[in-house]
Protein backbone atom coordinates (compact mmCIF):
# COMPACT_ATOMS: atom_id res chain seq x y z
CA UNK A 1 0.00 0.00 0.00
CA UNK A 2 2.88 2.70 0.96
CA UNK A 3 4.72 1.27 -2.70
CA UNK A 4 1.57 2.30 -4.39
CA UNK A 5 0.97 5.49 -2.46
CA UNK A 6 -2.54 4.15 -1.79
CA UNK A 7 -2.50 5.13 2.62
CA UNK A 8 -3.58 9.02 3.02
CA UNK A 9 -2.77 9.24 6.52
CA UNK A 10 -0.54 5.97 7.42
CA UNK A 11 0.67 7.11 10.62
CA UNK A 12 -3.20 6.29 12.13
CA UNK A 13 -2.12 2.80 11.68
CA UNK A 14 -0.55 1.59 15.43
CA UNK A 15 2.49 -0.23 13.51
CA UNK A 16 4.71 0.68 17.04
CA UNK A 17 2.70 -2.04 18.40
CA UNK A 18 4.85 -5.34 18.70
CA UNK A 19 3.64 -9.36 19.97
CA UNK A 20 5.43 -10.42 22.29
CA UNK A 21 7.38 -13.71 21.16
CA UNK A 22 7.28 -17.01 23.05
CA UNK A 23 10.50 -17.13 25.24
CA UNK A 24 13.12 -20.15 24.58
CA UNK A 25 11.57 -20.84 21.50
CA UNK A 26 12.90 -23.51 19.08
CA UNK A 27 15.34 -22.31 16.06
CA UNK A 28 13.27 -24.05 13.69
CA UNK A 29 9.74 -23.01 15.62
CA UNK A 30 11.80 -19.55 15.39
CA UNK A 31 12.26 -19.66 11.62
CA UNK A 32 9.03 -21.00 10.60
CA UNK A 33 7.54 -18.23 11.97
CA UNK A 34 9.97 -15.48 10.17
CA UNK A 35 9.33 -17.42 6.78
CA UNK A 36 5.26 -17.25 7.81
CA UNK A 37 5.64 -13.35 7.59
CA UNK A 38 6.06 -11.89 4.19
CA UNK A 39 8.59 -9.35 3.93
CA UNK A 40 8.49 -6.39 1.23
CA UNK A 41 11.53 -4.96 0.31
CA UNK A 42 11.28 -2.35 -2.55
CA UNK A 43 14.15 -2.87 -4.65
CA UNK A 44 14.55 0.22 -6.92
CA UNK A 45 12.81 2.72 -5.01
CA UNK A 46 10.35 3.35 -2.07
CA UNK A 47 7.20 4.40 -4.08
CA UNK A 48 6.11 3.36 -7.77
CA UNK A 49 6.27 6.93 -8.81
CA UNK A 50 9.74 7.14 -7.50
CA UNK A 51 10.90 3.92 -9.19
CA UNK A 52 9.46 5.48 -12.26
CA UNK A 53 11.56 8.41 -12.08
CA UNK A 54 14.56 6.81 -11.42
CA UNK A 55 14.26 4.98 -14.41
CA UNK A 56 13.29 7.77 -16.56
CA UNK A 57 16.32 9.82 -15.20
CA UNK A 58 18.44 6.78 -16.08
CA UNK A 59 16.95 6.66 -19.71
CA UNK A 60 17.31 10.24 -20.33
CA UNK A 61 20.94 10.24 -19.26
CA UNK A 62 21.98 7.41 -21.24
CA UNK A 63 19.86 8.47 -24.91
CA UNK A 64 21.60 12.07 -24.36
CA UNK A 65 25.03 10.87 -23.43
CA UNK A 66 24.57 8.28 -27.02
CA UNK A 67 23.58 11.12 -28.62
CA UNK A 68 26.46 12.77 -27.44
CA UNK A 69 29.39 10.58 -28.38
CA UNK A 70 27.60 10.52 -32.23
CA UNK A 71 27.66 13.66 -32.28
CA UNK A 72 24.24 13.97 -32.34
CA UNK A 73 23.90 16.39 -29.28
CA UNK A 74 21.84 19.02 -31.54
CA UNK A 75 19.10 16.83 -32.66
CA UNK A 76 17.83 16.44 -29.45
CA UNK A 77 14.56 18.31 -27.97
CA UNK A 78 13.89 20.35 -25.33
CA UNK A 79 13.60 18.27 -23.24
CA UNK A 80 16.57 17.24 -23.64
CA UNK A 81 16.02 13.50 -25.61
CA UNK A 82 14.64 13.23 -28.84
CA UNK A 83 10.89 14.32 -29.06
CA UNK A 84 9.97 10.79 -29.91
CA UNK A 85 11.02 9.11 -26.80
CA UNK A 86 9.45 12.13 -24.93
CA UNK A 87 6.51 11.05 -26.13
CA UNK A 88 7.06 7.36 -25.53
CA UNK A 89 7.96 8.59 -22.09
CA UNK A 90 4.63 10.48 -21.45
CA UNK A 91 2.81 7.70 -22.63
CA UNK A 92 4.42 5.64 -20.27
CA UNK A 93 4.24 8.01 -17.47
CA UNK A 94 0.37 7.88 -18.51
CA UNK A 95 -0.06 4.09 -18.43
CA UNK A 96 1.19 3.59 -15.39
CA UNK A 97 0.46 6.81 -12.77
CA UNK A 98 -2.63 7.58 -15.13
CA UNK A 99 -6.31 7.03 -13.97
CA UNK A 100 -6.91 3.47 -15.06
CA UNK A 101 -3.02 2.73 -15.24
CA UNK A 102 -1.31 0.34 -14.16
CA UNK A 103 -1.05 1.69 -10.71
CA UNK A 104 -4.62 2.27 -10.18
CA UNK A 105 -4.94 -1.42 -11.05
CA UNK A 106 -2.52 -2.46 -8.87
CA UNK A 107 -4.59 -0.93 -6.06
CA UNK A 108 -7.45 -2.34 -7.02
CA UNK A 109 -6.17 -5.35 -6.60
CA UNK A 110 -5.08 -4.42 -3.51
CA UNK A 111 -8.33 -3.37 -2.37
CA UNK A 112 -9.79 -6.68 -3.17
CA UNK A 113 -7.17 -8.63 -0.99
CA UNK A 114 -7.65 -6.42 1.87
CA UNK A 115 -11.68 -6.68 1.34
CA UNK A 116 -10.89 -10.62 1.41
CA UNK A 117 -8.69 -10.19 4.32
CA UNK A 118 -11.56 -8.50 6.42
CA UNK A 119 -13.55 -11.01 5.52
CA UNK A 120 -11.13 -14.08 6.86
CA UNK A 121 -10.86 -11.66 9.87
CA UNK A 122 -14.70 -11.53 10.35
CA UNK A 123 -14.41 -7.75 9.95
CA UNK A 124 -16.78 -8.00 7.19
CA UNK A 125 -19.40 -8.14 6.57
CA UNK A 126 -21.45 -6.04 9.66
CA UNK A 127 -23.33 -7.74 11.28
CA UNK A 128 -21.21 -10.28 11.31
CA UNK A 129 -21.25 -14.16 9.20
CA UNK A 130 -22.53 -16.14 12.05
CA UNK A 131 -20.95 -19.38 10.36
CA UNK A 132 -17.37 -17.40 9.97
CA UNK A 133 -15.09 -17.46 13.53
CA UNK A 134 -12.51 -14.83 12.39
CA UNK A 135 -8.33 -15.46 11.86
CA UNK A 136 -8.34 -13.38 15.21
CA UNK A 137 -10.96 -15.48 17.43
CA UNK A 138 -9.62 -18.96 15.62
CA UNK A 139 -5.69 -17.96 17.17
CA UNK A 140 -7.87 -17.26 20.24
CA UNK A 141 -9.63 -21.13 20.09
CA UNK A 142 -6.58 -23.19 18.35
CA UNK A 143 -4.28 -22.10 21.18
CA UNK A 144 -7.07 -23.07 23.75
CA UNK A 145 -8.24 -26.65 22.53
CA UNK A 146 -4.52 -27.61 22.29
CA UNK A 147 -3.83 -26.48 25.78
CA UNK A 148 -6.78 -28.49 27.07
CA UNK A 149 -6.02 -30.98 24.93
CA UNK A 150 -2.18 -31.50 26.11
CA UNK A 151 -3.50 -31.48 29.81
CA UNK A 152 -6.08 -33.86 29.32
CA UNK A 153 -3.80 -35.98 27.83
CA UNK A 154 -1.81 -35.61 31.19
CA UNK A 155 -4.46 -36.10 33.36
CA UNK A 156 -5.10 -40.00 31.06
CA UNK A 157 -1.61 -40.80 31.83
CA UNK A 158 -2.18 -40.58 35.20
CA UNK A 159 -4.88 -42.27 35.62
CA UNK A 160 -3.85 -45.23 33.28
CA UNK A 161 -0.75 -45.35 35.77
CA UNK A 162 -3.19 -45.74 38.53
CA UNK A 163 -5.59 -48.12 36.74
CA UNK A 164 -2.71 -50.89 36.38
CA UNK A 165 -2.05 -50.24 40.19
CA UNK A 166 -5.59 -50.41 41.11
CA UNK A 167 -5.98 -53.79 39.33
CA UNK A 168 -2.89 -55.18 40.57
CA UNK A 169 -4.61 -54.28 44.56
CA UNK A 170 -7.66 -55.89 42.82
CA UNK A 171 -5.60 -59.35 42.33
CA UNK A 172 -4.05 -58.81 45.67
CA UNK A 173 -7.47 -58.69 48.11
CA UNK A 174 -8.98 -61.38 45.68
CA UNK A 175 -5.95 -63.89 46.87
CA UNK A 176 -6.86 -62.98 50.59
CA UNK A 177 -10.41 -63.52 50.04
CA UNK A 178 -9.50 -67.14 48.80
CA UNK A 179 -6.87 -67.26 51.51
CA UNK A 180 -9.37 -66.84 54.27
CA UNK A 181 -10.70 -70.49 54.73
CA UNK A 182 -12.84 -71.67 57.42
CA UNK A 183 -10.29 -74.01 59.32
CA UNK A 184 -8.18 -70.69 59.73
CA UNK A 185 -10.34 -69.55 62.25
CA UNK A 186 -8.94 -72.11 64.91
CA UNK A 187 -6.63 -71.28 67.65
CA UNK A 188 -3.58 -73.40 66.37
CA UNK A 189 -4.20 -71.12 62.99
CA UNK A 190 -4.01 -67.39 64.72
CA UNK A 191 -0.79 -66.74 63.67
CA UNK A 192 -1.68 -67.25 59.97
CA UNK A 193 -4.50 -65.32 60.56
CA UNK A 194 -3.23 -62.53 61.73
CA UNK A 195 -0.75 -62.74 59.20
CA UNK A 196 -3.18 -62.30 56.40
CA UNK A 197 -5.14 -60.19 58.29
CA UNK A 198 -2.08 -57.78 58.55
CA UNK A 199 -1.36 -57.98 55.18
CA UNK A 200 -4.81 -57.54 53.86
CA UNK A 201 -5.23 -54.33 56.18
CA UNK A 202 -1.66 -53.26 55.24
CA UNK A 203 -2.98 -53.46 51.29
CA UNK A 204 -6.17 -51.80 52.38
CA UNK A 205 -4.22 -48.96 53.62
CA UNK A 206 -2.23 -48.51 51.04
CA UNK A 207 -5.25 -48.25 48.09
CA UNK A 208 -7.04 -45.38 50.33
CA UNK A 209 -3.77 -43.70 50.24
CA UNK A 210 -3.12 -43.88 46.68
CA UNK A 211 -6.42 -42.44 45.81
CA UNK A 212 -6.23 -39.73 47.78
CA UNK A 213 -2.60 -39.30 46.14
CA UNK A 214 -3.33 -39.86 43.23
CA UNK A 215 -6.39 -37.65 43.40
CA UNK A 216 -4.40 -34.72 44.74
CA UNK A 217 -1.78 -35.38 42.09
CA UNK A 218 -4.66 -34.34 39.34
CA UNK A 219 -5.93 -31.34 41.18
CA UNK A 220 -2.41 -29.86 41.33
CA UNK A 221 -1.89 -30.56 37.92
CA UNK A 222 -5.26 -28.75 37.09
CA UNK A 223 -4.84 -25.83 38.97
CA UNK A 224 -1.32 -25.88 36.82
CA UNK A 225 -3.54 -26.12 33.68
CA UNK A 226 -5.68 -23.26 34.58
CA UNK A 227 -2.54 -20.55 34.74
CA UNK A 228 -1.07 -22.03 31.94
CA UNK A 229 -5.04 -21.82 30.28
CA UNK A 230 -5.47 -18.11 31.65
CA UNK A 231 -1.47 -16.93 30.43
CA UNK A 232 -2.44 -18.62 26.82
CA UNK A 233 -5.84 -17.29 26.49
CA UNK A 234 -4.89 -13.92 27.74
CA UNK A 235 -1.18 -13.91 25.40
CA UNK A 236 -3.26 -14.91 22.13
CA UNK A 237 -6.35 -12.49 22.77
CA UNK A 238 -3.73 -9.61 23.16
CA UNK A 239 -1.90 -10.82 20.45
CA UNK A 240 -4.58 -11.31 17.74
CA UNK A 241 -5.77 -7.62 18.77
CA UNK A 242 -2.68 -6.00 17.90
CA UNK A 243 -2.00 -7.85 15.30
CA UNK A 244 -5.41 -6.74 13.68
CA UNK A 245 -4.51 -2.77 14.62
CA UNK A 246 -1.04 -3.45 12.78
CA UNK A 247 -2.80 -4.46 9.56
CA UNK A 248 -3.90 -2.36 6.41
CA UNK A 249 -7.50 -2.32 6.34
CA UNK A 250 -9.93 -1.04 3.73
CA UNK A 251 -10.36 2.00 5.90
CA UNK A 252 -6.94 2.97 5.99
CA UNK A 253 -6.80 2.64 1.41
CA UNK A 254 -7.38 5.81 -0.50
CA UNK A 255 -9.54 6.80 -3.24
CA UNK A 256 -10.00 5.04 -6.52
CA UNK A 257 -11.66 5.77 -9.90
CA UNK A 258 -15.28 5.72 -9.79
CA UNK A 259 -15.31 5.26 -5.62
CA UNK A 260 -17.96 8.41 -6.08
CA UNK A 261 -20.01 6.10 -8.00
CA UNK A 262 -20.39 3.20 -5.50
CA UNK A 263 -23.85 3.42 -3.38
CA UNK A 264 -23.30 4.33 -0.07
CA UNK A 265 -24.84 1.93 2.73
CA UNK A 266 -27.70 3.85 4.25
CA UNK A 267 -27.14 5.29 7.77
CA UNK A 268 -29.43 4.48 10.41
CA UNK A 269 -31.31 7.50 12.33
CA UNK A 270 -28.36 7.63 15.24
CA UNK A 271 -25.65 8.08 12.72
CA UNK A 272 -27.20 10.31 11.27
CA UNK A 273 -27.89 12.31 14.21
CA UNK A 274 -24.48 12.09 15.06
CA UNK A 275 -23.35 13.21 11.93
CA UNK A 276 -25.09 16.00 12.34
CA UNK A 277 -23.84 16.96 15.34
CA UNK A 278 -20.39 16.78 14.58
CA UNK A 279 -21.13 19.14 11.46
CA UNK A 280 -22.78 21.71 13.94
CA UNK A 281 -19.90 21.58 15.85
CA UNK A 282 -17.65 22.04 13.06
CA UNK A 283 -19.22 24.47 11.16
CA UNK A 284 -19.60 22.22 8.48
CA UNK A 285 -23.47 21.76 8.14
CA UNK A 286 -25.43 23.67 5.58
CA UNK A 287 -27.11 25.76 8.13
CA UNK A 288 -30.78 24.52 7.87
CA UNK A 289 -30.36 21.09 9.67
CA UNK A 290 -29.80 19.13 6.90
CA UNK A 291 -26.95 16.57 7.19
CA UNK A 292 -24.47 16.73 3.85
CA UNK A 293 -24.23 13.30 2.52
CA UNK A 294 -22.09 13.84 -0.55
CA UNK A 295 -18.66 12.17 -1.30
CA UNK A 296 -15.60 12.72 0.49
CA UNK A 297 -12.38 11.10 -0.58
CA UNK A 298 -11.01 8.85 2.16
CA UNK A 299 -8.29 9.94 4.82
CA UNK A 300 -7.45 7.07 6.82
CA UNK A 301 -8.80 5.15 9.13
CA UNK A 302 -11.51 6.63 12.44
CA UNK A 303 -11.73 3.79 14.52
CA UNK A 304 -12.44 4.99 18.18
CA UNK A 305 -10.38 2.53 20.87
CA UNK A 306 -11.44 1.00 23.70
CA UNK A 307 -10.32 -1.42 26.73
CA UNK A 308 -11.72 -4.66 26.50
CA UNK A 309 -13.27 -6.61 29.58
CA UNK A 310 -10.48 -8.64 31.41
CA UNK A 311 -11.08 -12.22 32.15
CA UNK A 312 -13.48 -12.87 34.67
CA UNK A 313 -10.30 -15.09 37.20
CA UNK A 314 -12.86 -14.66 40.13
CA UNK A 315 -14.92 -17.17 38.82
CA UNK A 316 -12.23 -20.13 39.69
CA UNK A 317 -12.64 -19.15 43.02
CA UNK A 318 -16.23 -20.07 42.75
CA UNK A 319 -15.67 -23.02 41.61
CA UNK A 320 -13.09 -24.33 43.67
CA UNK A 321 -15.02 -23.78 46.76
CA UNK A 322 -18.40 -24.97 45.06
CA UNK A 323 -16.09 -28.74 44.60
CA UNK A 324 -14.52 -27.75 48.02
CA UNK A 325 -10.98 -27.82 46.44
CA UNK A 326 -7.89 -26.30 47.71
CA UNK A 327 -3.89 -26.59 46.48
CA UNK A 328 -3.41 -28.20 50.19
CA UNK A 329 -1.65 -32.31 50.25
CA UNK A 330 -4.89 -34.59 51.27
CA UNK A 331 -2.99 -37.56 50.51
CA UNK A 332 -0.63 -36.42 53.48
CA UNK A 333 -3.34 -35.36 55.52
CA UNK A 334 -5.35 -39.12 55.12
CA UNK A 335 -1.65 -41.03 55.91
CA UNK A 336 -1.64 -38.49 59.70
CA UNK A 337 -5.22 -39.67 60.22
CA UNK A 338 -4.84 -43.47 59.25
CA UNK A 339 -1.75 -43.88 61.81
CA UNK A 340 -3.78 -42.00 64.27
CA UNK A 341 -6.35 -44.34 64.11
CA UNK A 342 -3.92 -47.42 62.92
CA UNK A 343 -1.81 -47.25 66.00
CA UNK A 344 1.13 -45.40 63.53
CA UNK A 345 1.66 -48.97 61.98
CA UNK A 346 -1.28 -50.91 61.62
CA UNK A 347 -0.56 -52.64 64.76
CA UNK A 348 -4.00 -53.66 66.19
CA UNK A 349 -4.42 -55.65 62.41
CA UNK A 350 -1.62 -57.85 63.95
CA UNK A 351 -3.99 -59.26 66.54
CA UNK A 352 -7.40 -60.57 66.55
CA UNK A 353 -8.35 -59.50 69.80
CA UNK A 354 -8.63 -56.15 67.88
CA UNK A 355 -11.12 -56.84 65.46
CA UNK A 356 -13.78 -55.68 68.22
CA UNK A 357 -11.63 -52.40 68.33
CA UNK A 358 -11.79 -52.11 64.15
CA UNK A 359 -15.42 -52.07 63.99
CA UNK A 360 -15.87 -49.07 66.25
CA UNK A 361 -12.67 -47.47 64.28
CA UNK A 362 -14.00 -48.32 60.81
CA UNK A 363 -16.70 -45.29 62.09
CA UNK A 364 -13.78 -42.92 62.45
CA UNK A 365 -12.41 -43.78 59.22
CA UNK A 366 -15.86 -43.35 57.41
CA UNK A 367 -16.15 -40.05 59.07
CA UNK A 368 -12.59 -39.19 57.13
CA UNK A 369 -13.83 -40.34 53.64
CA UNK A 370 -16.95 -37.84 54.29
CA UNK A 371 -14.84 -35.20 54.92
CA UNK A 372 -12.32 -35.72 52.34
CA UNK A 373 -14.70 -36.47 49.61
CA UNK A 374 -15.30 -32.96 48.49
CA UNK A 375 -11.20 -32.74 48.09
CA UNK A 376 -9.45 -33.17 50.71
CA UNK A 377 -8.41 -29.99 51.82
CA UNK A 378 -11.28 -27.41 53.18
CA UNK A 379 -11.54 -25.59 49.39
CA UNK A 380 -11.54 -22.10 51.59
CA UNK A 381 -10.70 -18.74 50.17
CA UNK A 382 -7.55 -18.89 52.20
CA UNK A 383 -5.94 -21.51 50.32
CA UNK A 384 -6.86 -20.19 46.91
CA UNK A 385 -4.77 -17.39 47.33
CA UNK A 386 -2.99 -18.33 43.99
CA UNK A 387 -6.05 -17.17 41.99
CA UNK A 388 -5.94 -14.04 43.65
CA UNK A 389 -2.26 -13.95 42.29
CA UNK A 390 -3.54 -14.84 38.87
CA UNK A 391 -6.22 -12.22 38.90
CA UNK A 392 -3.45 -9.44 39.90
CA UNK A 393 -1.50 -11.02 36.72
CA UNK A 394 -4.07 -11.62 34.08
CA UNK A 395 -7.48 -10.10 35.17
CA UNK A 396 -6.88 -6.42 36.46
CA UNK A 397 -6.82 -4.86 33.13
CA UNK A 398 -8.39 -6.12 29.77
CA UNK A 399 -6.34 -5.77 26.67
CA UNK A 400 -6.54 -2.17 24.33
CA UNK A 401 -7.23 -2.21 21.12
CA UNK A 402 -9.68 -0.56 18.42
CA UNK A 403 -13.22 -1.28 17.60
CA UNK A 404 -14.01 -3.04 14.75
CA UNK A 405 -16.14 -6.41 13.90
CA UNK A 406 -12.89 -8.36 14.02
CA UNK A 407 -12.09 -7.23 17.01
CA UNK A 408 -15.36 -8.08 18.97
CA UNK A 409 -15.18 -11.48 17.05
CA UNK A 410 -11.43 -11.88 18.77
CA UNK A 411 -13.44 -11.21 22.56
CA UNK A 412 -16.75 -13.08 21.91
CA UNK A 413 -14.11 -16.04 20.81
CA UNK A 414 -12.13 -15.62 24.42
CA UNK A 415 -15.15 -15.42 26.31
CA UNK A 416 -16.87 -18.32 24.79
CA UNK A 417 -13.17 -20.33 25.40
CA UNK A 418 -13.24 -19.03 28.65
CA UNK A 419 -17.06 -20.37 29.24
CA UNK A 420 -16.30 -24.14 27.96
CA UNK A 421 -13.27 -24.23 29.78
CA UNK A 422 -14.81 -23.43 33.06
CA UNK A 423 -17.69 -25.78 32.30
CA UNK A 424 -15.29 -28.51 31.41
CA UNK A 425 -13.57 -27.74 34.79
CA UNK A 426 -16.37 -28.03 36.70
CA UNK A 427 -17.52 -31.41 34.86
CA UNK A 428 -13.98 -33.06 35.27
CA UNK A 429 -14.19 -32.03 39.22
CA UNK A 430 -17.93 -33.40 39.54
CA UNK A 431 -16.06 -36.41 37.68
CA UNK A 432 -12.87 -36.91 40.29
CA UNK A 433 -15.64 -36.79 43.00
CA UNK A 434 -17.71 -39.20 41.75
CA UNK A 435 -15.01 -41.53 40.66
CA UNK A 436 -12.19 -41.33 43.94
CA UNK A 437 -15.18 -40.67 45.74
CA UNK A 438 -16.72 -44.40 44.95
CA UNK A 439 -13.25 -45.81 44.82
CA UNK A 440 -12.49 -44.85 48.39
CA UNK A 441 -16.08 -45.85 49.74
CA UNK A 442 -15.56 -49.11 47.91
CA UNK A 443 -12.60 -50.01 49.72
CA UNK A 444 -14.30 -48.77 52.96
CA UNK A 445 -17.17 -51.53 52.66
CA UNK A 446 -14.37 -54.07 51.71
CA UNK A 447 -12.23 -53.02 54.38
CA UNK A 448 -15.74 -53.90 57.26
CA UNK A 449 -16.44 -56.67 55.27
CA UNK A 450 -13.08 -58.21 55.29
CA UNK A 451 -13.30 -57.58 59.34
CA UNK A 452 -16.58 -58.98 59.40
CA UNK A 453 -15.74 -62.34 57.77
CA UNK A 454 -12.88 -62.51 60.52
CA UNK A 455 -14.87 -61.98 63.43
CA UNK A 456 -17.14 -64.40 61.95
CA UNK A 457 -14.71 -66.81 61.17
CA UNK A 458 -13.27 -66.89 65.27
CA UNK A 459 -16.77 -66.67 66.29
CA UNK A 460 -17.82 -69.85 64.71
CA UNK A 461 -14.96 -71.70 65.33
CA UNK A 462 -15.47 -70.76 69.20
CA UNK A 463 -18.62 -72.39 69.08
CA UNK A 464 -17.88 -75.45 67.25
CA UNK A 465 -15.18 -75.66 70.04
CA UNK A 466 -17.50 -75.20 72.84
Amino acid sequence: ASYLEFLPNSSLIQYDKEVNMEENLSKKDESALKRAVPQFVPTLADTMQQALDLMEEKCRSETRKLYEDEGKADTLGPAGVPDALQEWLTKCRIGILGEGGHRDKSRRRLREQVERCEFILAKEPIPCDVTVLGAGAAMVEESSVRSMKTFYKVIKNIEKSFKSRYDIWTSAKEKHQLLLRPQMGRPDAAEELNKLNSIEKERIHEVLHAIDKVRHDIIMGQIEHVKIFVSTITEQTSSALILMDTMVLLDDLGYLPGDELIEKKRKSLKRLRKLQRTQDNNGSSNGNGVVQDAYEKPDGRHCSSRTWPPLPIQELNQLFIKHNISPSTPHKDHEEKSKNHDGGNNSDGDNIDAVHKEEDENGVHKDNLESESGGGGGGGQESNLWITELEKQFGVEGPRSVVTTAHRQVIRGRDSNWERFISNLDKEFTRLDHHFSKLKSDEMAWKETWLGHIKNLVRDNEFVSR
